[in-house]
């Protein structure tokens, strides 16, 4: 529902608009999406829409800490709802699925505050696995290998 995507925008003082509206509610239903997965989602709803005012609003609700990004790799950047500034993602190099965690470490993350004077605007970290589903299929692959 987009109702309560409209407080998100007004507690930063942007503009309601349906485009933000419908990209913001593609995001928080797809999770992890590119501008992509964006561009292709808001069109089918929104026809004239162009790819230049998806980039602009994305960007807009990036800087507005509406929206948090995380690049993957250096091409691919994928968007999602900001919970907080502090986001943990498990990536699969195989899949490419995506799992969000809420950091627990406090020592780390108080570690990281003591280096920054306290000003830490972002903590994205990643780590890179090959999920289960995908070790499976390698499993699978390997024996069809030496049968």
């Amino acid at each position: 529902m987009k109702d309560d995507l409209v407080p998100i925008l007004k507690s930063v003082n942007l503009k309601v608009t349906p485009q933000r509206l419908s990209i913001l509610q593609i995001i928080r239903n797809k999770e992890h999406a590119t501008i992509k997965d964006v561009f292709a989602a808001v069109r089918k709803t929104s026809p004239s829409i162009s790819l230049a005012t998806v980039y602009k609003n994305i960007n807009t609700l990036v800087e507005h800490s509406i929206l948090g990004v995380m690049s993957v790799n250096s091409s691919q950047a994928y968007y999602e709802l900001s919970k907080s500034n502090q986001n943990i993602h498990v990536v699969c190099r195989g899949c490419g699925s995506i799992t969000a965690l809420q950091p627990t470490n406090q020592s780390m993350l108080g570690d990281i505050q003591k280096i920054a004077d306290d000003d830490v605007l972002y903590v994205e970290i990643a780590a890179y696995i090959n999920c289960d589903g995908c070790r499976k299929k390698e499993a699978a692959l390997n024996k069809r290998a030496k049968g």
